[in-house]
């Protein structure tokens, strides 16, 4: 009794509010509201980072397209250069690879594969650290490869055009087509312009062989004349710029010499002048009217006097 009485009186000693936190839902209510004063407390913090990171991503975004519209404007400068002959070329790469990477250096030295850009790579994989290194060696294999094969389809091309040259000069004497200046004359102007085409692409050598062929058509087809001393002239250039200077001296020497021999021939008289056809003389009508008036007048006339005597 004692124990019930004593239990009695300190539920009886419990305060409202007491009673309220020791209440099952008023602890779930005031569990519900420590989570959401933590969200509230986290959600600054967590939406400054999403937007700090964010920023920071944009921001390298950009970074790297103006970076990447530098590395474009600067090869566009170098293209021209790219274009060039051989030391043109390898100062192109070296270039490139110290403005932009070598990565990209390496990308155009194998599009523009020759000489040049392979001496390029040589001193890249030379010169470079070792990542430049890895890329340059790996690059200047395939320029290799690139170079070989170009300069393989070049040899066949020319090879095949001295096999068809060849059959063309065996078979001209049997061709009444082909004893014609005018076809032959054709025929040089078409080895002409292709020499000069292979001479800008830095094919000296077929270029040479061409302008061979060119000379002795104008030869067959016309003998000593301008046309010849123009294509001499463009010879001996070809020869010059591959460093044949024996042979370029030669054919310098042959257009002295026919330059000469064009230059005492005496010129000859230009045609003279038709002499002017003359109009014939229409007579008026009126005058042939008179005319015959005036016949039957000196008739009657004579006649008169005839009767007379």
């Amino acid at each position: 009794m004692k124990l019930f009485d004593k239990e009695k009186s300190q539920r009886d000693t419990f305060d409202p509010d007491e009673r309220l936190e020791l209440d099952s839902e008023h602890i779930h209510k005031n569990s519900k509201k420590d989570v959401w004063d933590k969200t509230a407390a986290v959600a600054p913090i967590v939406s400054g980072m999403l937007i700090f990171v964010m920023g920071g991503w944009f921001t390298y975004t950009y970074n790297q397209q103006q970076l990447h519209l530098q590395e474009i404007q600067t090869i566009e400068k170098f293209i021209p250069h790219l274009m060039g002959n051989d030391q043109s070329k390898r100062a192109a790469i070296l270039a490139i690879s110290s403005l932009t990477n070598a990565e990209l250096a390496t990308k155009f030295a194998q599009i523009f594969s020759s000489p040049g850009t392979v001496s390029a790579l040589q001193s890249l994989a030379e010169n470079g650290s070792q990542k430049d290194k890895n890329i340059a060696t790996d690059a200047l294999a395939r320029a290799l490869e690139n170079l070989a094969a170009r300069e393989s389809r070049l040899n066949e091309i020319e090879t095949a055009f001295h096999k068809a040259a060849t059959e063309s000069t065996t078979n001209s004497a049997h061709s009444a087509k082909s004893d014609n200046p005018l076809d032959q004359l054709e025929e040089a102007q078409k080895l002409e312009r292709l020499a000069i085409t292979l001479r800008e692409r830095g094919h000296l050598g077929a270029a040479e062989s061409l302008l061979k062929q060119a000379v002795n058509v104008r030869l067959r087809a016309t003998g000593d004349s301008r046309d010849v001393v123009n294509t001499l002239k463009k010879l001996s250039d070809v020869q010059s710029a591959q460093g044949n200077s024996v042979e370029a001296e030669e054919t310098n020497k042959k257009v002295t010499t026919l330059e000469n021999k064009l230059n005492s021939q005496p010129v000859a008289p230009p045609p003279a002048a038709k002499p002017a056809e003359e109009t014939p003389k229409v007579e008026k009508p009126a005058v042939q009217a008179v005319e015959t008036i005036e016949k039957p007048a000196a008739a009657a006339e004579i006649k008169t006097e005839v009767e007379t005597n």
